[in-house]
């Protein structure tokens, strides 16, 4: 009876358990800060054993428990919430709004600031400038060339203006000047930008028929020119914890669980029509 118990269900939860196993493995090259968190169910719960596998993949135990059916527990149950008054809720919103107008108001004072959101592509080139390329959502595309580093924005999520909060939302990558040369583009003359301070080329597009992206671009060079300093310090030393942190992790490589599977036969609705 054990023989054929194994000789079936063992071969297809090998399978199951292999995959398992590999998934935090793939977590971790996906995030390599992520760490391995094993996760009993039945913590807490009695638990006898009637048989046992093992299976070894690698350095990695994988570890079959036949038990008998465990008995769980009475669920807790959820308290019910209970309903806001109106008085609470006018409060809690007269609070909120107390906030954002004392928070966001223009520097002016004669009103709230504007929030947009700044969605951009960039490619930046040897670490020498930049390629912004601004999509309107209706079709209207500019491409602009702008002499700074645009990785240091990756530590920046939102800057303001006078009258203007910009959350800045980007996807950037990293390439070369010779491959813009290859692929028939001309770098940009950064001698002949204006020196001492960030601005920008456009290169394509429309841009009188759209303000708001040169007022985005203008936002962009005078918040890096006034904190550029403080972005590239702050890049500098992401960059330093994230390669020590690799190093860390190639000298004290993690070292996986044993992956632990509980499991117990349940009679289905055939057994029923079954004499006893």
């Amino acid at each position: 009876m054990k023989a054929k118990f194994l000789s079936k269900r063992f071969r297809r939860l090998t399978l199951v358990a292999f995959v398992l196993a590999l998934l935090p493995a793939f977590a971790r090259a996906q995030d390599p800060y992520a760490t391995p968190t094993p996760v009993d169910p039945l913590a807490g719960v009695p638990v006898r054993v009637l048989d046992q596998q093992q299976v070894e993949i690698g350095t990695h135990r994988i570890i079959f428990n036949r038990i008998v059916p465990p008995v769980f527990p009475a669920p807790t149950p959820t308290p019910t919430p209970q309903p806001e008054t109106n008085a609470n809720a006018a409060n809690r919103g007269s609070q909120t709004r107390g906030v954002s107008r004392t928070q966001r108001t223009n520097d002016a004072g004669t009103g709230e600031k504007d929030y947009k959101m700044l969605l951009l592509s960039a490619t930046v080139y040897d670490h020498q400038f930049t390629e912004l390329r601004w999509n309107d959502g209706a079709g209207a595309v500019l491409r602009a060339y702008i002499n700074i580093d645009f990785c240091y924005f990756t530590t920046v999520t939102n800057l303001e203006t006078a009258d203007t909060v910009y959350d800045l939302f980007f996807a950037w990558s990293n390439d070369t000047v010779s491959s813009l040369t290859l692929a028939g583009q001309q770098p940009p003359n950064l001698a002949a930008y204006p020196p001492g301070r960030s601005s920008y080329q456009i290169i394509a597009g429309d841009a009188n028929a759209h303000p708001d992206a040169l007022a985005a671009l203008d936002a962009l060079c005078i918040y890096f020119d006034a904190h550029k300093a403080q972005m590239v310090a702050a890049y500098n030393q992401r960059e330093a914890d994230n390669a020590a942190h690799q190093q860390w992790l190639i000298d004290h490589p993690p070292v996986q669980p044993d992956t632990v599977m509980y499991f117990w036969p349940i009679k289905g609705s055939a057994y029923l029509n079954q004499p006893r």
